[in-house]
């Protein structure tokens, strides 16, 4: 590949031109646009933290840092999820619009407030679905009602919860009276 002498290569676009560099042991060419090396273009760019956001201007070698810093971080280009090996590799236009996000990772369990019913009265206690599967599980057919409606016991730990408002676990009612021998 012979390198361009003249900065304007007819060949390309208006606006738009190779500029060959010589170092000490590198030949390398380099896309200008507009006067301005690819590299020093700034592009605005949404970073998404605890917070909210921060616009910032960056270029896109800075971009590419900010995204591999990260661990999981998720870009946008134009609303489009790309990975960040696809980021390096893309070649950015003046409108692209960047966010970058750190990836989302499942939290802690949901605790639910349980009331547990007893002689004495109830106690609200706070429990995850799997504690809540468990006590009742283990309470010797102790009743579980999830926003009123009785489940089985062998069923809660598969249930969705994603919309449960209330849950209560009650001892099993017996029933009848004693009946006394007269």
């Amino acid at each position: 590949m012979t390198l361009p002498s003249d900065p304007l290569n007819p060949s390309l676009k208006a606006k738009v031109w190779l500029h060959s560099v010589r170092s000490s042991n590198t030949v390398g060419l380099y896309l200008f646009k507009g006067g301005l090396h690819m590299s020093e273009i700034l592009y605005q760019v949404k970073i998404a933290d605890a917070t909210g956001h921060t616009v910032a201007q960056m270029t896109k070698p800075e971009i590419v840092a900010k995204a591999t810093e990260g661990q999981g971080t998720w870009v946008f280009v134009n609303d489009r999820l790309i990975s960040v090996d696809e980021l390096k590799g893309t070649a950015f236009e003046a409108t692209d619009e960047f966010k970058l996000m750190p990836g989302l990772v499942g939290g802690v369990d949901r605790k639910y407030t349980v009331e547990i019913a007893d002689s004495t009265g109830h106690t609200s206690v706070q429990m995850t679905q799997a504690e809540i599967a468990e006590q009742a599980s283990e309470s010797n057919g102790a009743w579980v009602f999830v926003d009123n409606t009785m489940v089985a016991a062998a069923d809660i730990a598969e249930m969705d919860f994603s919309d449960v408002q209330k849950v209560r676990m009650v001892p099993p009612l017996v029933g009848g009276a004693p009946v006394k021998a007269y």
